[in-house]
């Protein structure tokens, strides 16, 4: 999507950005292809589980009485709705542009093939991008749900002055650690997509990054008025919203489990038999030990600090790619 557009600037170097990013991006799109057909069994075992913890948390739910309203399904459509249409706003004019005027999207591909099919590919990364943040919203609406049961017991020894069942502490905790089993899993099935993903950000990033410069430091080029530097800045902040979005989603999951430990932590203040305190001291001390976090195996745990973390190496990439550019000048 970039060209040489003046006579200084570096035809060799935009000529081996373009070989790097349109093969990069199709590669890693069929790597993912490959990976969710071969993992489709513990994909549909991880819904199946959602399903059947859904279901489980919500008759425990009815019987006690507790009406819990939900807005996750119209969240969810709400999510892919906007997921899948950012890609098709902001690619659509880009496509019409590239076929009406003569723009060099490749070297050596058809240049029809490349401006179609590079946006079907980022289609198909929001999806990914989509699946994982409902999941995640899923997992944190389990944990609200426990939250709320644990608040309504709080409430229920407050008025009677009760005390808590063993066996109803016992069904808390099995929810718990259902609920803690799917956090793991999310990112155990969405490890290769999302870690190919940061990969993909990091070295799209560097690389459009190096060519603003180019075209920034090109005797002749207006950056304002370029409409490739113009849409590699949109790509830019569109990547990084994306990542924002899945690290705060990701923060959710484990902040939503320490409002849980809270409201165990109140249930102290009610007279209890010395095993449901036990079984209480060890829900608790399954959270504070090991909090709920999204991990793409030993690589990365997902958090706001992530962002900072890929900066960091893109403006290091780019201090060595230009230092590379200016010995050899």
């Amino acid at each position: 999507m970039v060209r040489p557009i003046h006579r200084n600037a570096s035809a060799s170097e935009v000529k081996q950005f373009y070989k790097l990013s349109n093969f990069t991006v199709p590669v890693l799109r069929l790597t993912v292809i490959v990976h969710q057909l071969v993992n489709i069994k513990d994909a549909v075992n991880q819904l199946n589980a959602i399903s059947r913890f859904a279901d489980d948390l919500q008759t425990h739910c009815a019987t006690q009485c507790i009406n819990i309203s939900s807005k996750l399904r119209r969240n969810s459509i709400i999510i892919v709705a906007i997921l899948v249409g950012i890609p098709l706003v902001i690619f659509s004019p880009i496509i019409l542009y590239s076929f009406s005027n003569p723009i060099v999207t490749a070297p050596i591909i058809l240049r029809e093939a490349v401006v179609v099919l590079i946006p079907l590919q980022l289609e198909s990364v929001y999806f990914d991008d989509a699946d994982f943040i409902i999941q995640c919203d899923i997992v944190s609406e389990f944990y609200r749900q426990i939250e709320m049961v644990l608040v309504n017991k709080e409430d229920h020894l407050s008025r009677n002055c009760g005390s808590v069942h063993l066996a109803e502490v016992r069904k808390w905790h099995q929810f718990l650690l259902r609920n803690r089993k799917i956090v793991g899993q999310i990112g155990t099935t969405t490890k290769t997509p999302q870690l190919l993903a940061l990969l993909e950000v990091t070295t799209n990033l560097t690389l459009f990054m190096y060519t603003i410069c180019k075209l920034v430091t090109s005797s002749g080029t207006s950056f304002v008025e370029n409409f490739v530097a113009k849409t590699v800045t949109i790509y830019v902040v569109v990547c990084f919203i994306r990542l924002y979005f899945k690290t705060r989603k990701a923060e959710n999951v484990t902040a939503a489990e320490v409002r849980v430990h809270d409201a165990l932590f109140a249930l102290n203040e009610f007279p209890q038999a010395i095993e449901v305190q036990l079984e209480l001291q060890g829900m608790r001390n399954t959270i504070t030990a090991t909090p709920s976090r999204i991990a793409f195996g030993n690589y990365v745990v997902l958090h706001k600090g992530v962002i900072i973390t890929i900066f960091a190496q893109v403006v290091t990439y780019l201090i060595v790619l230009l230092q590379f550019d200016s010995a050899r000048s």
